[in-house]
């Protein structure tokens, strides 16, 4: 789908990936929706994609660039959950029993 050579023009460079080609990958996160399974298989397609020898570079950097976001994102989110998630939780306790 993403191979270089597909996307190579007669001159050996690169040819832009089309629209149809980016809505594809994304639509790829839908496999989120599915508990679990779905965040697997979404993560292992998108390092296969992003690792790949024969992926093209565009696709390639941009898979790169979103996981890095993802990393952050998911540190960022450990540690206000360590320092606000006693605080959040006791929140929502006193709002059940109420």
């Amino acid at each position: 789908m993403f191979k270089e050579q597909k996307l190579s023009g007669n001159n050996g460079n690169s040819a832009a990936v089309k629209v149809k080609d980016w809505m594809l990958l994304d639509c790829l996160a839908l496999l989120n929706l599915i508990p679990i399974v779905g965040t697997i298989v979404y993560l292992v397609i998108i390092l296969i994609i992003g690792f790949g020898s024969k992926t093209a570079v565009s696709v390639k950097s941009r898979i790169k660039a979103a996981l890095i976001w993802a990393a952050i994102w998911l540190v960022v989110a450990f540690i206000l959950s360590y320092f606000f998630g006693e605080s959040l939780l006791q929140m929502v306790t006193a709002m059940v029993a109420a």
